[in-house]
């Protein structure tokens, strides 16, 4: 259970810091 959490965060991180990329790249434009 401890393990999927951990994988569950880092999936999240991920999610977030791809929609920060995206979000920054659409200001940039």
């Amino acid at each position: 259970m401890n393990g999927f959490y951990k994988y569950f965060r880092v999936a999240i991180g991920k999610g977030i810091m791809l929609i920060g990329t995206s979000t920054i790249a659409d200001t940039l434009e």
